[in-house]
Parts: C-alpha cells; sequence; structure tokens
C-alpha cells in the first residue's frame, strides 16, 4: 500500500515545479511560521534595561617636579631601629615582615632608654640635615612678591601699627587704595 500512494504521488506532482511542490506539501507548521513572522513584525518591543554606568576610574595624579624634589618626611627613632633589626636579619627568610615587625615592637618596648638613645641620637643628626634639605627645597620654589603683594605687606604693617584690626573692611580700604594708585605708582612697588 506504501508503494501504491508514493507513485500515486510521483504521477501527480510530477508536472508541478518545485515551488508549487513545497507549498502543496507544505502542512500546518509551515502557515503556524507565516503566522509567527506576521506577528513578530507587530508586537512592541520592551525596552533594553537601561546598563548601570559605571564609576569612571579616577586617573592618576601624576607628581609634579616640585613634589618630586620634596624631601620626605623624617622617620622616628622606632623607624631607625627596625630599620637596623631587619638589616641584621636579612638572611632569615623563614619569618613574614608583618610577625617580624611584630617581634621588633615587642623588643623595642623593653629597650631601656640607655638603649634607645642611640637612635634618638641617629633621628636629631639626619634633623639637621634634613631641615636644611627643606630649607633648600623651600627657597628653590619659593614665589617671588609681586607689587601687590608688597604694597599690601606695606600697608598691613601699618594697620597692625595703629592698632586697627584686620577686619575684610580694612583689607577692602588697602585694596581700594591699590585701585587708586597711578600705574608709575604701582611700578615703583616691582623695584622694592
Amino acid at each position: 500500500m506504501f508503494s501504491l500512494t508514493t507513485k500515486l504521488f510521483t504521477q501527480r506532482f510530477s508536472q508541478l515545479s518545485i515551488q508549487n511542490v513545497r507549498s502543496i506539501t507544505s502542512t500546518t507548521p509551515v502557515l503556524k511560521t507565516e503566522v509567527k513572522k506576521a506577528t513578530k513584525g507587530t508586537k512592541t518591543k520592551k525596552p533594553a534595561a537601561a546598563k548601570k554606568a559605571t564609576p569612571a576610574k579616577p586617573k592618576k595624579k601624576v607628581p609634579t617636579q616640585k613634589e618630586l624634589e620634596k624631601p620626605k618626611k623624617m622617620i622616628s627613632a622606632y623607624m631607625y631601629y627596625i630599620k637596623e633589626q631587619f638589616a641584621k636579619n636579612k638572611g632569615d627568610g623563614s619569618t613574614p615582615a608583618t610577625d617580624a615587625i611584630k617581634i621588633y615592637a615587642k623588643q623595642w618596648i623593653e629597650l631601656s632608654e640607655s638603649e634607645k638613645e642611640v637612635y634618638h641620637t641617629q633621628r636629631k643628626s639626619a634633623l639637621e640635615q634634613h631641615e636644611k634639605d627643606v630649607a633648600a627645597w623651600e627657597a628653590k620654589y619659593k614665589r617671588k612678591p609681586n607689587s601687590w603683594t608688597k604694597f599690601y605687606s606695606q600697608h598691613y604693617e601699618k594697620v597692625e601699627g595703629e592698632g586697627l584690626s584686620h577686619s575684610a573692611s580694612e583689607m577692602k580700604r588697602i585694596a581700594n587704595l591699590w585701585k587708586q594708585l597711578t600705574p608709575e605708582e604701582k611700578k615703583a612697588y616691582d623695584s622694592k
């Protein structure tokens, strides 16, 4: 029976083109897909979920030449002791640095004042050199006062001498005096 139906089928549809055969042989699923395709275009799409704004990473601050040349802060006598202990026990890598610091801290507490004095003198001698370095650094980057600054400081001293308060009204009075000066008088403060 099966072969009879296939013969009939082939005879009947041999004359039709391939496209017609496909449309005739198609079953309901094709209609469903056509319906689905038709309805797909008419459906409203859900709006895409708003993406969470990721905070912008802060840019790394590039140190200026002035900041690079600034002398580092002084270390304490305790830090001189810690540095010395690390230098002594450099070959012993069995304990982590955090544990070693805890041990050194306990030892520092147990040291007598005379033993600690060695590290205090190291700090004092380094402090003198540090103060010289800081003074040289400040002198290198100190801004030269302009004519307004010189005028202001001169009149500021007069306000102090008169015993007047340094209120905002007095400062405004000095600013008005500066505005009343001629350009030649202002240039005189540049040369001072």
